[in-house]
């Protein structure tokens, strides 16, 4: 073959190939531009559709308000026998297969009861304190524009120390978590009435059919006593939201003494000063003043003072696990509930807990730095208490973890020297253990005159029923420190996994205590909130930033 043609066939062969290459990368160019309108038109339909939900949600929004306004201004409330009608409205946004709904429950008092002497005089001076022995607290609820009558509550009267629910129907709207919501708020406004401490009602043989879940709701929702109906014969449930008593948390050292302090905010047109008087008016406290907390060591009992992170504090006298405290207890959430507090995340609820005659011995305080690091993601599912997580400012700056704390170590000593010059009984170290006391467990308080360890990490709450269940817990913890119990737990693997595990639930109530009241309603709290977002878990592995001084 002469060259010149061997030459050409080349030449055609390189150009067939490079116009092939071309129109193979033009290919990919036009792919990757179909691709990418492809995917602006899905982010396109996505904004859309997240405004068409936008628009949905508000539209739920308005028109469930405007619902609970129209209902309000028919109810008319007006002063009747000179006293004003009571009238609560709570809100809250549900997520049900991923539509949102606005859910408003109104709370309010009717149909009152009315003492014979009063009916005798039809005194002008009414007084609701003495001439009404009960009462109705009704509830309507409106969901997706509708107007429901959930329940039928039996009459609150004053003698009686339960309130029976009649009936909980949500209608169409069953297993959407209205129920829930409906619940929760009727055990807040329960804590109105300082005299009742359970709420019950029957499960009727009518329901057989749906009887595993009428039970799963009831378990789901803090119901402790569950006798499931059969299809001849009725049920029962019931629920504490006070446990007012003689030794409720059933501790082994049973003159264990322990201090509260609850942080609240008050916004809502009420002044501190009402809620001090009504402490002084009830012998809560011999002082009617808001003071600051440099200027409270003359008062006796219970004190409320000016606070920088939050508006207000209540500060406990000495405490024990008597009926009489519990009672103080219970009479100061009444108050503050009464009169609008309430909490948020700048809120927390501080325990105190007494060493003198508990905590004597070296090996008794470098095991509760053991047991309690291994404990310390059950103690941030618990803190978060009404709350969907932790205050993450808390867990930066005024309730660092452990291991946080670790960071910040600046002696000349180990760690590990420290603890074993405490095990050896040098109780001196432990005061300034940690250079600081804004750790979720603080010694600090250990070289004041009170000789307390501190435990910081719980979100603030005015609800009894929470505050108690705080105290079961760390006042159990603390109970079992004192008797050299140890724990096996393997805390690494959770950290590792970030993974609440049924295995470690069990693990820490089994330490905790062998009460089974006890036991499952700090299980029942733990398993409602058993996630913790990835902030709280990277706080437990010594992960993040902290600002404490």
């Amino acid at each position: 073959m002469p060259e010149w043609i061997f030459f050409i066939c080349i030449m055609e062969t390189i150009i067939g190939v490079y116009i092939i290459r071309k129109a193979f990368k033009k290919r990919k160019e036009l792919e990757k531009m179909v691709e990418e309108l492809l995917e602006n038109v899905r982010r396109r339909n996505q904004e859309i559709q997240k405004e068409q939900r936008r628009n949905a949600e508000l539209m739920l929004s308005l028109e469930n308000a405007e619902n609970v306004h129209d209902f309000v201004n028919k109810m008319g409330f007006i002063q009747t026998y000179c006293h004003q009608r009571y009238l609560k409205i709570y809100q809250k946004k549900l997520v049900y297969h991923g539509i949102m709904q606005v859910i408003y429950a109104v709370f309010y008092e009717d149909d009152y009861i009315y003492e014979m002497e009063y009916l005798k005089e039809k005194s002008e001076k009414f007084d609701i304190n003495t001439d009404v022995r009960g009462f109705k607290l009704n509830c309507r609820m409106f969901i997706d524009g509708k107007d429901l009558d959930p329940s039928l509550n039996g009459y609150i009267v004053k003698e009686n120390n339960s309130i029976k629910i009649e009936e909980l129907n949500m209608h169409e709207h069953e297993g959407k978590g209205a129920g829930s919501f409906y619940l929760e708020c009727l055990s807040k406004e329960l804590l109105r009435y300082p005299k009742i401490q359970f709420i019950y009602g029957e499960l009727s043989p009518v329901d057989f059919r749906k009887k595993e879940k009428l039970l799963h709701f009831y378990r789901k929702n803090g119901f402790e006593t569950i006798i499931p109906m059969t299809e001849k014969k009725s049920g029962y449930v019931e629920k504490t939201i006070r446990w007012i008593d003689e030794d409720v948390l059933k501790l082994t050292n049973k003159g264990m003494t322990f201090g509260v302090e609850i942080e609240f905010q008050l916004r809502n047109g009420h002044s501190p000063i009402e809620i001090a008087q009504e402490m002084y008016k009830l012998e809560l406290s011999d002082c009617e003043e808001v003071r600051t907390y440099d200027t409270i060591t003359d008062i006796h009992g219970w004190k409320i003072i000016k606070e920088r992170t939050c508006d207000y504090e209540i500060i406990s006298p000495v405490l024990t696990d008597t009926k009489k405290r519990w009672e103080k207890i219970n009479l100061i959430c009444c108050i503050l509930t009464k009169y609008g507090a309430y909490t948020d995340y700048n809120c927390a609820f501080q325990v105190h807990i007494g060493t003198k005659n508990l905590l004597t011995e070296g090996k008794q305080w470098t095991l509760l730095m053991d047991v309690y690091r291994q404990f310390e993601p059950i103690t941030c599912v618990l803190s978060q208490g009404e709350f969907d997580n932790i205050s993450k400012r808390r867990l930066e700056c005024f309730a660092i973890t452990m291991a946080m704390a670790d960071k910040l170590w600046c002696k000349d000593w180990s760690i590990e020297r420290c603890r074993e010059e405490i095990e050896k009984g040098d109780l001196s170290l432990i005061s300034h253990f940690y250079r600081t006391r804004k750790i979720g467990m603080n010694w600090n308080c250990m070289s004041e005159e009170g000789k307390t360890i501190e435990f910081r990490t719980f979100n603030g709450t005015v609800d009894f029923f929470q505050i108690q269940s705080y105290l079961m817990y760390i006042c159990n913890l603390v109970d079992k420190i004192a008797l050299m119990n140890k724990s096996n737990v393997v805390i690494e693997e959770i950290l590792h996994q970030k993974k609440i595990t049924e295995e470690y639930i069990d693990a820490v109530i089994n330490y905790l205590t062998d009460d089974n009241y006890i036991g499952d309603r700090l299980k029942a709290n733990i398993k409602r909130n058993a996630n913790l977002d990835e902030f709280t878990w990277d706080m437990l592995n010594g992960q993040g930033k902290v600002y404490v001084d």
